[in-house]
C-alpha cells in the first residue's frame, strides 16, 4: 500500500496529466493572443503558491519546467536529458543550451535549485509543497523548519542534480508539476487580483520568448503576460 505522501504525489500527477493539453497542441503564431477558457477564476499566479486547478492552469502557461506531458507522456522541456543513477535514487538534468528570460538573462540550473527551496520554504506557504517536493531528500525537514540540507544541487550552470529519499520511477513525471518550474531571481510573480467588474476574468494574453523557442515549436515557451 502506497504512504499517504506518496499518495497525494500521485494525485498531483494527475493534477498535471490534466494540464497537458497545450504542450501537445499547435503554436499559436508569433504575435497572436492565447485565450484560456477556464471554469473558474485563478486564485494565484505563483507556481509555487497555486492551490486550485484554475490556478494550476495559467501557472502550466508562464512557466516552464525540466520536462512537460505531451499526448505521449513525458517529454523534455528545458531539460534536454535526464540520467538516473543508484535505482532510481539520483537523478541528474542536462539543461538545454541558450536558455534564456525574456529579459535577456540566462537560465541556469540555480534557478531550478533556488525555486525548489522557495517553494519549500515555511514562509512560501505553497500547497503542494510537501506533496510534491518531500521526495528530495532532507525536504520535508527543511519545509518545516527552513534549515538543513536539501538535496537539490546545481553542478554547472546546465546540470542540476536531484537525491530522493527513496527512489522512485516517475520524479520525470513530477517535476512537470508548476511547482518544479523554474522562477527568476529578484522578481515575484505578479499577485492576482480578482475582477472589480463583471467582465471576464480568466483571460490573458503571453508573448512567446523567441530566444528560448525561435522555431515556434511548443507554446509552452512563455516568460511574461499582459492583461487585457
Amino acid at each position: 500500500m502506497a504512504a499517504p505522501r506518496q499518495r497525494l504525489a500521485q494525485a498531483g500527477l494527475v493534477a498535471v496529466g490534466l494540464l497537458a493539453g497545450c504542450g501537445s497542441s499547435p503554436a499559436p503564431p508569433h504575435g497572436s493572443t492565447l485565450r484560456l477558457a477556464l471554469p473558474l477564476v485563478p486564485r494565484q499566479l505563483d507556481p509555487a503558491r497555486a492551490p486550485d486547478l484554475p490556478s494550476l492552469n495559467v501557472a502550466h502557461e508562464l512557466y516552464a519546467g525540466l520536462t512537460r506531458f505531451s499526448g505521449t507522456g513525458v517529454v523534455p522541456d528545458l531539460a534536454k536529458s535526464w540520467d538516473v543513477q543508484k535505482g532510481g535514487l539520483v537523478w541528474t538534468f542536462h539543461l538545454r543550451n541558450g536558455l534564456r528570460w525574456s529579459d535577456d538573462r540566462p537560465i541556469t540550473a540555480q534557478d531550478f535549485r533556488r525555486s525548489w527551496l522557495r517553494a519549500l520554504a515555511p514562509a512560501t506557504k505553497a500547497p503542494f509543497a510537501g506533496p510534491m517536493l518531500g521526495i528530495v531528500k532532507g525536504a520535508r525537514g527543511y519545509h518545516a523548519t527552513g534549515r538543513g540540507k536539501v538535496g537539490v544541487q546545481a553542478l554547472d550552470d546546465r546540470t542540476l542534480r536531484v537525491t530522493l529519499q527513496h527512489p522512485i520511477p516517475w520524479l520525470d513525471q513530477l517535476v512537470a508539476h508548476p511547482i518544479a518550474a523554474a522562477y527568476r531571481r529578484g522578481r515575484a510573480p505578479t499577485p492576482f487580483s480578482p475582477a472589480a467588474s463583471p467582465r471576464p476574468a480568466c483571460h490573458g494574453c503571453r508573448r512567446r520568448n523567441r530566444q528560448q523557442d525561435p522555431a515556434g515549436g511548443s507554446c509552452r515557451h512563455s516568460r511574461s503576460s499582459c492583461s487585457g
